[in-house]
């Protein structure tokens, strides 16, 4: 009874919550925009120069932490700094190259935690995380089970895969229990909330996408259409228009980079394969994509959203040629 009354009180305080992390998010961008427009003279471009100019020190803060690692340090440059579907949906007045930052600031600071505990990294954490919570809240709840490995495998680093295997089984678990605890506001409902949200979006293309319920067996059924719908789609002979064929291309990309990463004999590398700088960024990654092909229907919406995450999964393939490593 305890916790079904702590539940009530906590699910009247959401929507509370809610609108205190838009008023929060607007004064991020909104304001920051308004003083800059004295300057600019309300110039559009200006303004994106400005706030692009703010973005741009989220890839400048991830690559500066990445030039240590076993990889192509010319192919990270190119995810970071010249990949095309970064440089364009990102381009413009938008939260995405803003929450981009705030995770390179928690990325950045959680790894120099790991090695140095020092409290400037954990103010780099709570910033980067705060910025998240106001921005795209459902983004923190992919990385909690990340970091648990993460936390894990810096201390026993032997264990990896039954680590991971063990926390995502416990976090599935947790995440369909707590329809048993509430029938309407549990987790489950969340996610099919958010994507009845998007169907009842207008759009002229939509990918097949079956309705979620609070049923485990339900996002096993939806599974496989969310992976083809982010990891594989548009297809080229289904693509219409010139933003469709490069959705298109850049799914070739990713599987291209895929067989160089085989052909590379990257996985044959330990290095290559457990450095947790880059391997847990990818598995948010890998999570980020199913959390978009459960939710979003609408091609173009995908493919802007999935971009933080391809950029992770690009640099965990960029390896070096297998010579290198002898």
């Amino acid at each position: 009874m305890l916790l079904r009354s702590r539940l009530f009180t906590a699910q009247h305080l959401l929507p509370t919550i809610a609108s205190y992390l838009n008023d929060l998010e607007f004064w991020m961008i909104t304001k920051p925009l308004a003083l800059v427009h004295f300057y600019t003279d309300g110039n559009y471009y200006l303004n994106v120069l400005f706030f692009n100019g703010v973005n741009f020190w989220g890839c400048l803060l991830l690559y500066r932490s990445l030039r240590e690692v076993p990889r192509d340090q010319r192919l990270i440059f190119f995810w970071l700094f010249l990949f095309p579907p970064l440089i364009f949906w990102w381009s413009g007045i938008r939260s995405d190259g803003l929450i981009f930052l705030f995770t390179a600031l928690f990325l950045t600071g959680f790894q120099s935690w790991l090695q140095q505990k020092q409290s400037r990294s954990l103010l780099k954490i709570v910033i980067g995380l705060a910025g998240i919570l106001i921005l795209r809240s459902p983004l923190l709840l992919l990385w909690i089970p990340v970091v648990i490995c993460w936390l894990i495998h810096h201390r026993f680093p032997r264990y990896f895969g039954r680590t991971t295997a063990l926390v995502y089984a416990l976090s599935a678990l947790i995440f369909f229990a707590s329809a048993l605890i509430d029938s309407e506001h549990n987790l489950p409902n969340a996610v099919a909330h958010r994507q009845q949200a998007f169907f009842a979006l207008p759009g002229k293309t939509r990918y097949q996408l079956d309705s979620l319920n609070s049923s485990p067996y339900q996002f096993l059924k939806v599974a496989p259409q969310a992976m083809e719908n982010t990891l594989l789609r548009p297809y080229l002979w289904e693509a219409k228009g010139a933003l469709q064929w490069l959705s298109a291309i850049d799914a070739l990309v990713l599987w291209a980079c895929f067989l160089y990463f085989l052909a590379m004999r990257g996985y044959r590398q330990k290095e290559v394969l457990l450095h947790p700088h880059l391997l847990y960024p990818a598995l948010f990654g890998l999570t980020l994509y199913l959390f978009i092909g459960y939710t979003i229907p609408f091609p173009g919406a995908i493919v802007r959203y999935k971009v933080q995450a391809e950029v992770f999964l690009l640099i965990y393939l960029s390896v070096k040629s297998y010579k290198n490593y002898n």
